[in-house]
């Protein structure tokens, strides 16, 4: 029985080599929200092509962004995928996103080390993303209401003074 077993195995391992992707090559795309005055989070999204030069497709991939494990949908065939997340407008931070992708044995790799307490950073990733986020739009610094406010004030302030001017 145990024969059997282990013979099964060693029959499973170059089939499970053959799914690694080898000398892989990216194309992305990025979005993520500009106009931060009517939402309450903001949206990162990336979409990329993988392809790998052994032609395999299909693959499972994961995100690591910051020690948080993100989901990755494929995308329109068996070589676009697509992360997203969306973060709170006080959190988000102007710059570059860095999110290292995983296959299915790198992601077991980046779980044990988040369990063990280890730093993420030993596990190498299949390939490194940058997202550049160049911030959102909030809103002018000064209200028009309050400059109009201020204009109103400082016109009725240097009529009054003219006014006194004349009189006196």
């Amino acid at each position: 029985m145990w024969y059997l077993i282990f013979l099964l195995n060693c029959l499973n391992i170059p089939f499970l080599h053959a799914l690694l992707c080898k000398d892989p090559e990216v194309v992305t795309s990025s979005y993520t929200t500009q106009d931060g005055m009517v939402v309450a989070e903001i949206a990162f999204i990336s979409e990329f092509s993988l392809h790998c030069s052994n032609k395999v497709t299909g693959l499972t991939l994961y995100g690591e962004l910051d020690g948080h494990i993100l989901p990755i949908m494929k995308v329109d065939g068996k070589t676009k995928y697509q992360i997203s997340w969306t973060e709170e407008i006080k959190k988000a931070h102007s710059g570059d996103y860095i999110i290292n992708i995983f296959d299915e044995e790198g992601y077991s790799n980046i779980r044990k080390a988040i369990r063990s307490g280890e730093d993420t950073k030993s596990v190498t990733p299949l390939i490194t993303l940058t997202l550049s986020y160049s911030g959102a739009y909030l809103g002018p610094w000064v209200n028009s209401e309050f400059l109009a406010a201020i204009l109103l004030i400082s016109a009725w302030y240097v009529a009054f003074v003219h006014k006194s001017k004349l009189l006196s």
